[in-house]
């Protein structure tokens, strides 16, 4: 369950779990500096 969106993880779309999560976070900031 994620408390701030009042949902639980199967009920949110794939955007929004790499947006809230740690390795979602660290590939986008890994892709900005490849590119």
């Amino acid at each position: 369950y994620i408390p701030d969106l009042g949902k639980t993880a199967a009920q949110i779309s794939m955007e929004e779990k790499n947006s809230i999560s740690h390795r979602g976070q660290a590939l986008a900031k890994l892709v900005t500096k490849l590119i």
